[in-house]
């Protein structure tokens, strides 16, 4: 089986599946499941393991609802709610990062509301702030789960602890 039949079967697109695995550090021999792996990820036409087909199908609930985080539209406030995790936190996580990020606001672009909503459905993980490009409670996350800001605050918060206890 392909990993784009699988796909189909699942209702997911390839690109949830390959960024499921990453944050979720499932730790796929990739080697031992895909038939010429690749280095950024399985692509569809490659075929898979039955390993891998039954791992995929046991995760299936939770790469639809990984899928609808990802594409959702969501505030910063709902994925504090979501994660039960301090708003603050997520604020300072965005706004550290904000370089990464393409920046759109009201101001910037007042007249042309079409094409800010075609740089927003780019291919990529967007920020669109109201706040002169500040990140806040409102701030509006496009193409990013929640899922995967969570992962990151943890990490950078146990990089931190490292760091004070080597000092």
């Amino acid at each position: 089986m392909t990993l784009g039949e699988l796909r189909k079967e699942l209702n997911v697109y390839n690109k949830t599946i390959n960024n499921y695995i990453q944050t979720f550090n499932l730790n796929l021999n990739i080697h031992a499941y895909v038939e010429k792996p690749q280095k950024y990820g399985i692509r569809d036409y490659q075929e898979i393991d039955v390993k891998l087909v039954e791992i995929l199908r046991k995760h299936s609930k939770k790469l639809i609802e990984y899928e609808n985080d990802y594409y959702q539209s969501k505030t910063v406030t709902d994925i504090s709610i979501k994660l039960r995790i301090d708003i603050q936190a997520i604020v300072e996580y965005l706004q550290k990062r904000l370089t990464t990020y393409l920046i759109i606001s009201e101001k910037e672009n007042p007249k042309n509301k079409q094409n800010l909503i075609e740089k927003i459905d780019g291919d990529a993980h967007y920020i669109c702030p109201e706040n002169d490009g500040l990140i806040y409670e409102k701030t509006k996350v496009y193409k990013m789960s929640s899922y995967d800001i969570l992962k990151k605050i943890q990490t950078e918060i146990l990089k931190n602890r490292i760091e004070i206890n080597t000092e």
